[in-house]
């Protein structure tokens, strides 16, 4: 059985149509007892930081990230916003992160690259299994976003992609895979990276 963090968010009926598709079971909860029962977690976002920290906050969603990471060591998966979380703070506004991982997300600035915010398909920069596609090394997810972390962790196994100038497109650290590109936007490839996470990581 697979969590989604219920967080109200846009992408989570499309991630529950993913996993649907596959054949994995699923349940989209906010309750910590139920997602505990399940064998891994994932934590989808979209929207602006401190609208996503302010939600989390009202629905005592930011305790039931930790305790799922910290506590209870679920792999987890999170999505965009959800890797944002994370971190310590972001430029986009006010609200303190989650503080899981060391970092803060940047905005890209317009003398930096074309065009804010960052839409469209690119490659990961990474030799990381999981995104092993078909031997296919040009294998492109699909991003947007106008923001993107700046990780500190040193323990943080970082992978990177380009728009103009390298940025993080997600990081690994024991339990957790953050990433910023969307999976469940990115089709084929988006697929088969999901069916890694749940089967591989």
């Amino acid at each position: 059985m697979i969590g989604i963090i219920n967080t109200e968010t846009g992408n989570i009926n499309s991630i529950s149509n993913v996993l649907k598709k596959t054949g994995f079971n699923y349940l989209i909860s906010k309750n910590h007892k139920e997602l505990t029962r399940c064998e891994k977690i994932i934590f989808p976002g979209v929207g602006n930081f401190d609208a996503c920290m302010k939600n989390l906050r009202k629905n005592s969603l930011d305790d039931v990230v930790k305790n799922l990471i910290i506590k209870d060591q679920k792999k987890i998966l999170c999505i965009c916003v959800g890797m944002q979380l994370l971190l310590n703070y972001s430029e986009e506004g006010d609200s303190e992160g989650l503080g899981i991982i060391d970092g803060y997300c940047k905005k890209f600035l317009k003398n930096e690259v074309n065009n804010v915010p960052h839409i469209g398909w690119a490659p990961i920069l990474s030799k990381h299994k999981i995104f092993e596609y078909n031997g296919d090394k040009d294998a492109k997810f699909y991003f947007c976003h106008s923001y993107h972390a700046k990780i500190t962790d040193k323990e943080v196994n970082v992978f990177s992609s380009n728009f103009n100038i390298n940025f993080c497109a997600g990081f690994i650290k024991n339990n957790i895979v953050g990433v910023q590109f969307h999976p469940e936007k990115s089709l084929n490839v988006g697929t088969n990276f999901l069916k890694k996470f749940v089967i591989n990581f």
